[in-house]
Formats: structure tokens, C-alpha cells, sequence
């Protein structure tokens, strides 16, 4: 996921979350960590946070809430085993 920023003081960031747990975020701008930082989740929690995804419908949601705030651009990609499954760029 990443964040470009808007008009004002919006984070700007990216963070990424890989199927075997780890987390690698990039803070830009106007976030309280700037820099690169890695982590690590459970394998387990990265098989549950897609499972809540695809149990909201999330895809469905989407359209309602483009462009209806000034958050800047917001990317939103979903991949399994290196292949690109989604992308979403949520404009304001």
C-alpha cells in the first residue's frame, strides 16, 4: 500500500506486506517514522488479513469511497506468488 500525499499535511508512505510475514514500511513525509523500517508477522496473519479482505468484499467497496476526500493518490496492490492479483488507485 502506499500513500503519495495531498494538498496538506497527508503521511506519505509505503508499506508492504509479504507472504512469508515480512513487513518492510518506507515513511516519506509527514509520518512519525521516517525512513526505511522491517519487520516480521506471522505467516498466519498475512493468510488472515487476505481472508478478511476477500470476506469484506473489498473490491465491491472501492468505488464508493474514490475520490470522495483530498487524501491524495492511495495505491492498494494484492499479489500471490510474485503475480499481481489487484491494484486499486484510489484518487482524491
Amino acid at each position: 500500500m502506499e500513500r503519495h500525499g495531498c494538498e496538506g499535511l497527508c503521511p506519505v508512505y509505503t508499506i508492504i506486506i509479504a507472504g512469508n510475514g515480512t513487513v518492510l514500511y518506507e515513511g516519506r513525509a509527514n509520518v512519525k517514522a521516517i525512513g526505511t523500517r522491517q519487520s516480521h508477522v506471522p505467516k498466519a496473519a498475512v493468510i488472515q488479513l487476505l481472508e478478511r479482505f476477500r470476506k469484506a468484499d473489498f473490491v465491491s467497496a472501492l468505488p464508493a469511497y474514490s475520490g470522495a476526500y483530498d487524501a491524495g493518490d492511495n495505491v492498494l496492490q494484492v499479489g500471490i506468488d510474485g503475480r499481481l492479483i489487484q491494484l486499486w488507485k484510489i484518487a482524491a
